[in-house]
């Protein structure tokens, strides 16, 4: 039985986002690649429920210029974003065996 990603603790997910994006980034670049990958893989937080929401409506709540927003589609093709949703996946099957584990 697989985990539901919209189950997921948002602060464990984002002490591993925020340790994984360079240092360097801007404040601002961060947030919204956080957001970005929350929308992407569908992950809810208690004020959002990025996983109901549409393309439309994500750039609508966060409104980026359309050089912005190719910079954060490409963004998934690189290392840093791959390490982050290796981490998630990561977690979901620890808890995947860990319940498999319960029930026996």
């Amino acid at each position: 039985m697989a985990k539901n990603y919209k189950t997921l603790d948002t602060k464990y997910l984002s002490s591993i986002i925020n340790s994984i994006i360079v240092g360097n980034s801007k404040a601002k670049s961060r947030f919204m690649k956080y957001y970005y990958f929350l929308w992407r893989n569908g992950i809810d937080t208690t004020q959002t429920k990025f996983s109901e929401m549409t393309e439309e409506e994500f750039w609508q709540r966060y409104p980026l210029s359309e050089k912005r927003r190719n910079f954060l589609k490409a963004w998934e093709n690189t290392r840093e974003y791959k390490r982050i949703k290796l981490l998630l996946f990561e977690s979901q099957m620890i808890d995947d065996i860990l319940k498999i584990y319960d029930v026996m």
